[in-house]
C-alpha cells in the first residue's frame, strides 16, 4: 500500500515553523530560512499528489517507487511559485542564473531519483533545485512508509557514507546522546533518512587519521560545527543535539550558513549541497 503522507506533511510543517523561529534569531540567514519555510509549505501540498509514489511503494525497491511522468507535472507550478517568491533573496538568486538546459523532466527526475539526488551534469543550478525540491518530499515518503522501500546498492551501503535507503550523500551530520557519550549519524540530503556513522571518519574519502580531520566551531553557533578533512578537502556540518535538543538538523544547517561560507573560503568543499543549493 502507498505510505500515508501525513507523517511527511507533519514533518514539513515542523521544519517550516523551526525555520521561521530561527529566522528571527539569525538575521544573517533570514532570507534563506524564510524561503525554506515557504518552500516546505509548498512541498506539503505536493506530497498528496496522487500517483507520484507507487501503490506498491512498501514492497518495491526505492528506485522503482516513483512515477516520473506524474512527478514532472509538479515542476511548472514550482517554477511559477519561485517566480512569485523572487522579490529578493534565494529565489531571485536562483532565477538570476541563466538557464542553460532544457530538461526532459520525466527523464531528469527519474535519473535524480535513482541517483539519490541531482547529479546530472547537464543540469544547471536552477534545474537541480527544481528537481530536488519536487522529489524530496516523495523521497522522504518512500523512505518512511510502513515498510520503507530499500534500494541502495551493496557497494554504496557498505561504505557507510551513502544512505542505505536511496544511496544519497549526507547533507549534515548529527550527534545524539548515547550511553555515556554521543553517537554520530549522517542525514541523507535526498530522502532525509538518518543512519549511524563511525564516530571519526571522512564521509567523502574515508580518512580516519585524527590529525587529518580538524573540527571548526564558532562561538555564535554553539550546536553546530564543521567536520573537515585535510586529505580530500571535503567538509560536513554536524549539528550537536546534546547541546541543543530542539535543533532540526536540515533546518539548522540553513541557519548556520556562515560556517559553510567560512569553510569554503578556507578551501574546503561541502560533501553535498543542501536543498537550496548552498
Amino acid at each position: 500500500m502507498t505510505p500515508s503522507a501525513e507523517p511527511v506533511r507533519s514533518a514539513l510543517a515542523v521544519r517550516a515553523a523551526r525555520a521561521r523561529h530561527l529566522a528571527r534569531a539569525h538575521p544573517e540567514s533570514r532570507e534563506a530560512l524564510e524561503f525554506y519555510a515557504a518552500l516546505a509549505e509548498l512541498q506539503r501540498s505536493f506530497v498528496d499528489s496522487p500517483g507520484v509514489i507507487s501503490a506498491d511503494a512498501a514492497r518495491v525497491p526505492f528506485a522503482a517507487a516513483l512515477d516520473a511522468d506524474r512527478a514532472a507535472l509538479l515542476v511548472p507550478p514550482l517554477l511559477a511559485w519561485c517566480r512569485d517568491e523572487a522579490r529578493g533573496g534565494v529565489a531571485s538568486t536562483l532565477l538570476a542564473r541563466p538557464s542553460t538546459s532544457r530538461p526532459d523532466w520525466p527523464g531528469v527526475l527519474s535519473r535524480c531519483w535513482i541517483s539519490g539526488g541531482p547529479v546530472d551534469e547537464d543540469l544547471d543550478d536552477i534545474d537541480r533545485f527544481l528537481a530536488e525540491a519536487v522529489l524530496q518530499p516523495f523521497a522522504e515518503l518512500a523512505a518512511t512508509g510502513p515498510e520503507p522501500a530499500t534500494g541502495a546498492t551493496p557497494a554504496r551501503a557498505a561504505t557507510g557514507a551513502r544512505c542505505p535507503v536511496c544511496g544519497g550523500l549526507p547533507v549534515v551530520g548529527t550527534l545524539r546522546e548515547r550511553g555515556h557519550g554521543a553517537a554520530r549519524a549522517f542525514v541523507c540530503g535526498f530522502c532525509l533518512t538518518e543512519w549511524p556513522a563511525a564516530r571519526i571518519g571522512c564521509p567523502s574519502c574515508g580518512e580516519t587519521t585524527f590529525e587529518r580531520l580538524p573540527v571548526f566551531r564558532a562561538d555564535e553557533f554553539r550546536a553546530a560545527r564543521i567536520d573537515a578533512c585535510d586529505t580530500c578537502r571535503a567538509c560536513l556540518k554536524t549539528i550537536d543535539l546534546t547541546v541543543d535538543g530542539t535543533a532540526l538538523p536540515v533546518v539548522d544547517d540553513v541557519a548556520t550558513l556562515a560556517l559553510d561560507l567560512w569553510a569554503v573560503a578556507q578551501g574546503y568543499r561541502k560533501v553535498r549541497l543542501n536543498l537550496l543549493r548552498l
